[in-house]
């Protein structure tokens, strides 16, 4: 009897780990979608002087791969390049009349690391809804920010930095339409602080939003 339970136990500890990384999912694909700013970057009264620089609506583009230990947990990976110019505007406090508006260059580069839960997916199904949250990195560039380096420096201020450590919360869903494809949607938002330094030493929160489509191609098992 305990040859038995020994020849049973090794069995398993060979049969186990194989049946885990037969469950174990993977996933990458690619995404084009809309960026948004909520925020403007810099809004603010200087002496003599109101100065504004804000984002315009751009596009994004971008890619994701994610290990599925589950078929309801993930950790995916995703990076975006975004094109969003940026609008300046400087107006005279005494004569509002006087303003001078003008588009700038800018772009971005987004990336993160986010865990996925799979909150809603039916077992017989091919749709799955789920949230993420993560951490990820935002990185400016682009003309506005040498005009706006330039223009702090005149008043006594400097930027901390244009790459900026931020929380990422989103919501998506995704779609099976044959063997190894899946069609996916997503809402990302990456929260930052904008880490300017005006006359008063203000950080600026910052949310900007991504809305992705795309393709998703997955292998393995987990369903």
């Amino acid at each position: 009897m305990p040859r038995c339970r020994a020849i049973l136990l090794a069995f398993l500890m060979a049969f186990l780990p194989s049946t885990v990384a037969a469950q174990v999912q993977f996933t990458i694909g690619p995404y084009v979608g809309i960026f948004d700013a909520t925020n403007d970057l810099y809004d603010e009264l200087v002496p003599g002087f109101f100065l504004r620089f804000g984002q315009n609506i751009g596009g994004t583009v971008g890619a994701r791969a994610a290990v599925w230990p589950t078929p309801r947990i993930g950790i995916e990976f995703e990076g975006s390049y975004v094109a969003s110019n940026v609008r300046l505007r400087v107006a005279d406090i005494a004569d509002p009349t006087a303003a001078f508006d003008s588009t700038l260059s800018g772009e971005m580069f987004m990336g993160s690391v986010n865990v996925i839960w799979a909150f809603i997916k039916p077992p017989l199904e091919p749709l799955a809804v789920y949230l993420s949250g993560g951490v990820g990195v935002v990185s400016r560039s682009g003309d506005w920010v040498d005009v706006l380096d330039l223009a702090l420096a005149g008043l006594g201020g400097d930027f901390q930095s244009t790459t900026d450590v931020a929380g990422v919360i989103g919501l998506g869903l995704k779609y099976t339409v044959s063997r190894h494809i899946n069609i996916r949607g997503d809402f990302r938002d990456y929260i930052s602080s904008f880490k300017e330094e005006d006359l008063e030493g203000d950080a600026r929160i910052q949310n900007d939003l991504q809305i992705t489509f795309g393709a998703e191609f997955f292998f393995g098992g987990g369903g």
